[in-house]
Order: structure tokens, then C-alpha cells, then sequence
């Protein structure tokens, strides 16, 4: 049952990060249809049980085909307040990489776009600050 596996899943990742203090990737507050599957509405109070520190929302479609610098306004732009944990893949590819993963060719294009002086420009007059999950510790 995948909601069962889903349960033990947050389970382990959030006893984890509570057991040594370490914040986690976020962890779905509702019911979200994604790259994981669908996550059940039953897990919308878990991260309120736990110490675990996450970002409050996740942002996954800067990916694949639809990379571009109009999306990533476009998710710039929609952001709200809040810590998003935004999922990019940026790299450089060579042959170890093409031999390990399927993820290559857009892998440096979302480098350029994440990297180009006119998005990093966008981030700064969108007021958003770039952290890490280092941030997240208490």
C-alpha cells in the first residue's frame, strides 16, 4: 500500500532529522499529486508532530523540457512568503555522468539559467534570499 510505505517513509526521514537536529526536504502539507506519487491527506499534520525543521512548500517544475528563463520568472514571480525548496538539477555533463543518469542534457541548461546575470538579478529585486538547508537548523 503506498500510503502505508509513504508513513513509514516521513517516519523514518523526520525521526532522523529529529534525532540528530537536521532539517529535512519538505514535507508535503496536503494531498499533492507529483514526481513521489500522491501523497495522502493523512500526512497534512506530520511535520506539526515533529521538531523537524523543513521548508514551508516545494517547487518541482523546473525540470525536464519545460526549463526556461520565462519559467523560472514565472515561479519567481509566484512565490510567497515562506521558505520554498525549489528542485533544480543544474551540472556540467561528461561521460560519467551520461554513464549514471538519464537527467543530462537539460542539467546544463538550468546551470545557464540558474547562473545568467539576468536571473540572478531577478532574485535580488524579487527580494528572495537563497539560502541553504543549513539555514533551517535551530
Amino acid at each position: 500500500n503506498s500510503q502505508l510505505f509513504y508513513l513509514i517513509l516521513l517516519s523514518t526521514i523526520s525521526g532522523t532529522g529529529h534525532e540528530y537536529n537536521l532539517p529535512v526536504r519538505h514535507i508535503p502539507a496536503q494531498t499533492t499529486s507529483g514526481l513521489i506519487g500522491t501523497v495522502p491527506e493523512t500526512l497534512a499534520d506530520y511535520q506539526s508532530k515533529t521538531s523537524v525543521q523543513s521548508p514551508t512548500e516545494l517547487e518541482t517544475r523546473f525540470y525536464g523540457e519545460a526549463v526556461s528563463s520565462n519559467l523560472l520568472s514565472t515561479i519567481l514571480q509566484g512565490m510567497s512568503g515562506g521558505i520554498t525548496e525549489m528542485m533544480t538539477h543544474p551540472g556540467f555533463v561528461d561521460d560519467a555522468l551520461n554513464a549514471v543518469s538519464s537527467y543530462n542534457s537539460n542539467r546544463r541548461k538550468e546551470l545557464d539559467i540558474l547562473g545568467s546575470p539576468q536571473n540572478r538579478d531577478l532574485v535580488e529585486q524579487s527580494g528572495i534570499k537563497l539560502i541553504t538547508f543549513k539555514s533551517l537548523h535551530k
